[in-house]
């Protein structure tokens, strides 16, 4: 019900869909009024002038739509995605620590090492207990995302999935899990299948133990990037899932 919804409103925010329901609404009146008043000479000219004017009409609503959103400013699209990225981890405050912070040793470290993360718990009963991942202890949580540490004005063509080799979540000998590298394969296998075409130009590869989401070839043109940032995040809640089923 709620996709449903906020499909709805996408449509009805578009301009265009505007543009054409009012056309399609007013053709129909002036037909209908037509087959009340009959078919004479007089009432086709009638209805041929009533329907340029509402030509005119519908095409001076949509061309202003055009000017007013060509003028708007366009948001760049790592601030939406990071954005709502926040809004996603706010939402996931049992289980992700909503706030995302420099990782280990980036404030000293080489462009290369640094980076920015959002944290997971490795406790999951957490989400039973309802206590906030941002109160547990920093012992208890493992890196889940990673952002670069520094973006350019084109903003960032990638980020990642961290696979902790801590014993807390993925090493588990007891289920012979002793390396965290079938894991990270089986994952990526598994988002490939849902994503890979759900989301046009993206592209995951697997490290031994992290997938780097690689973002460089996706539409972010204010068009779609509405859409591709709701996918990107479908996507981390996604993963987050797996994670739980995995740990």
């Amino acid at each position: 019900m709620a996709k449903e919804t906020q499909s709805k409103q996408k449509f009805l925010s578009n301009p265009d869909n505007i543009a054409t329901i009012l056309g399609l609404v007013g053709a129909m009146a002036i037909i209908c009024s037509m087959f009340f008043r009959g078919f004479s000479v007089n009432n086709v000219l009638d209805a041929v002038k009533d329907i340029m004017g509402l030509s005119i009409s519908v095409g001076i609503y949509w061309l202003a739509n055009r000017i007013y959103f060509s003028k708007k400013q366009v948001r760049e699209f790592h601030d939406v995605f990071e954005e709502k990225l926040q809004d996603w981890a706010d939402k996931n405050k049992y289980l992700i620590e909503p706030k995302c912070i420099p990782g280990p040793g980036s404030e000293n470290g080489t462009a290369k090492d640094r980076y920015r993360c959002y944290k997971m718990v490795a406790d999951h009963t957490n989400l039973i207990r309802r206590f906030h991942a941002a109160d547990a202890d920093s012992n208890t949580k493992a890196v889940f995302i990673k952002l670069p540490f520094e973006r350019t004005e084109e903003g960032y063509n990638s980020f990642r999935f961290y696979f902790t080799d801590s014993s807390k979540v993925f090493l588990k000998p007891e289920k012979g899990n002793t390396s965290v590298k079938p894991i990270v394969d089986a994952m990526t296998n598994c988002i490939r299948a849902e994503y890979s075409s759900r989301i046009n130009g993206i592209s995951f590869l697997p490290a031994s133990n992290e997938i780097k989401v690689d973002i460089s070839s996706i539409d972010r043109s204010s068009k779609h990037q509405e859409q591709v940032v709701d996918d990107l995040i479908d996507l981390i809640d996604f993963v987050k899932i797996l994670f739980l089923a995995q740990a």
